[in-house]
């Protein structure tokens, strides 16, 4: 997974960052954790698993330029551009340093018995880490909060695109500007009042009692109760 930026987020300076995974593989296995082959009788009260996990790793590459770009790479060429991804990364490049881990899985597959107050745990995994390493540089982190930065604008761009005029100032829509402007931030002010005025909360309470009935009447398996519990968490979230 890559997503490579040419200077639109950081304004400046392209980058790329990606998460990269050679192998994660799951065989299975024998009571002495042995691979199982394909005669081998399963266990009918356990089932065993052995894990593999090859270089796992996060990187953000503040050193990318046009040339470098996978986005200038042809379609076909992209899978061959990964694979050297491996080779070509270098440390410094690397948030999470390529992650090798070995572990065992255990499933334990019995219902637990009636009146049994120490069950079984479901799952047991075991994991073996070779190094699990943290790495930011200075220009990595100035390219991450710039990032950061330009998402949070884009999604405060978005929740007023509505509102946005369809004349520029030069075209004679300084007005609708300053509206624009006056309500937006009318907008953002109503939002964090309206939570603490008496309505908002005798909504939330009226709606709270309405959401009780309908879970008792879902309860009692009443068909219509199931839309009206749907409406409602939509309202209450």
């Amino acid at each position: 997974i890559r997503f490579e930026d040419l200077g639109t987020t950081t304004r400046s300076k392209p980058m790329a960052i990606g998460l990269m995974l050679h192998e994660l593989a799951a065989s299975t296995a024998t009571e002495s954790w042995a691979l199982a082959k394909q005669g081998d009788s399963p266990d009918e009260s356990t089932a065993r698993k052995l894990l593999n996990l090859d270089r796992l790793g996060v990187y953000l590459d503040t050193s990318l330029n046009e040339a470098s770009a996978y986005t200038a790479v042809g379609e076909k060429q992209i899978s061959n551009a990964f694979s050297k991804s491996f080779a070509t990364n270098s440390e410094e490049h690397f948030l999470i340093k390529p992650i090798c881990a070995k572990g065992k899985l255990r499933i334990n597959k019995k219902i637990p018995a009636e009146g049994n107050s120490i069950p079984l745990p479901q799952h047991q995994l075991e994991l073996a880490f070779v190094e699990l390493g943290l790495v930011l540089t200075d220009l990595q982190y100035q390219s991450a909060l710039k990032c950061a930065d330009y998402f949070s604008w884009l999604a405060c761009r978005v929740k007023f695109r509505h509102l946005r005029p369809d004349k520029s100032i030069k075209e004679g829509g300084a007005k609708k500007w300053w509206h624009f402007a006056r309500d937006c931030l009318m907008i953002e002010i109503k939002r964090k009042h309206e939570p603490w005025t008496w309505k908002f909360l005798k909504q939330r309470r009226d709606q709270r009692i309405e959401y009780i009935a309908a879970y008792v009447e879902f309860l009692e398996k009443k068909k219509h109760a199931k839309d009206l519990i749907h409406k409602l968490e939509a309202k209450l979230k």
